[in-house]
C-alpha cells in the first residue's frame, strides 16, 4: 500500500516541512497560488481515521512543530492556517470524529502559548475572527479569555 505525505515525512523525520508546506511538501492550491494546509491536515487526519497512525504520534509531533515556531511573521502564518484548517477539517468533514489536539495537555499548552504571544498581531487577529465566525464551538476560543 502506498504511503501517505504525512507518513513519508514521519518517517524521513521532516515534519516541520510537512506543516509548513516547504520543499517537497508544498501543495499548490490552485486558487490562491499558495499551500494548500487543508489537504495536508486532512490527510493527516485521515490516517488517524484508518489507522495508518496513532493519535498520540500525530498530537506529539503537531505539539513539538508548534514549540519549535518563531514569532515571525512567516512562523505565524503556518501556526494560524494549520490550526484553521484542523478545525475546517475536524468540522466540516467527516474524516475524525474527536478533537485530538485539544484533548491533550501538552498540545493544548503550546497552543495556547503561541496564540497568547501571537494573537493581537494582524495575521493572529483576522485568523482568530476567522475562526469565531466559522467555528464558535472550537475550544481554542477559550484560549482568548
Amino acid at each position: 500500500m502506498k504511503k501517505s505525505t504525512f507518513e513519508h515525512a514521519l518517517e524521513n523525520n521532516e515534519l516541520d516541512y510537512y506543516f509548513k508546506g516547504l520543499s517537497d511538501y508544498f501543495l499548490l492550491e490552485r486558487d490562491n497560488g499558495v499551500h494548500d494546509y487543508f489537504t495536508h491536515i486532512f490527510i493527516a487526519l485521515d490516517d488517524i481515521q484508518c489507522g495508518k497512525i496513532e493519535v498520540d504520534l500525530f498530537v506529539r509531533e503537531f505539539t513539538l512543530f508548534v514549540k519549535g515556531l518563531r514569532n515571525t511573521q512567516e512562523d505565524q502564518e503556518h501556526f494560524f492556517k494549520n490550526i484553521y484548517f484542523y478545525l475546517r477539517v475536524m468540522y466540516q468533514t467527516n474524516t475524525i470524529d474527536t478533537d485530538v489536539l485539544f484533548n491533550d495537555a501538552a498540545a493544548e499548552s503550546a497552543i495556547r502559548d503561541y496564540l497568547h504571544e501571537n494573537k493581537d498581531g494582524d495575521l493572529g487577529s483576522r485568523f482568530m475572527s476567522y475562526i469565531q465566525r466559522d467555528f464558535p464551538q472550537a475550544k481554542i476560543l477559550t484560549y482568548l479569555e
